[in-house]
């Protein structure tokens, strides 16, 4: 009766191990899924953030070129805007002069 006695205190020791072992395991699992989670959260930021950097990026030279271009654009138009007004005689000078009275 003891050795029935001492073999199920064994075998209740060896299932008490198997349980925790088997608890550590799964929160050692858990574990590494969240950090996986983590891991793939902080990539997707950083891969979101360079996406948008290079499309600032873009955009910003965009900008500066179009600015040159239609900068330019306006001067060209200015300046045959005011050889087409000597060609036909109209001096906006006075014109500006008249509108201010």
């Amino acid at each position: 009766m003891i050795d029935e006695v001492l073999r199920g205190e064994a075998i209740e020791s060896d299932l008490n191990k198997l349980i925790e072992k088997r608890a550590n395991d799964t929160s050692r699992a858990n574990a590494e899924d969240a950090a996986e989670r983590l891991a793939a959260r902080s990539r997707a930021r950083r891969y979101r953030e360079t996406v948008l950097l290079q499309k600032l990026e873009f955009h910003r030279l965009q900008l500066e070129a179009h600015s040159r271009t239609f900068s330019r654009l306006i001067d060209r138009h200015k300046g045959a805007l005011r050889l087409c007004e000597e060609a036909l005689g109209i001096d906006h000078e006075h014109d500006e002069g008249d509108s201010a009275a």
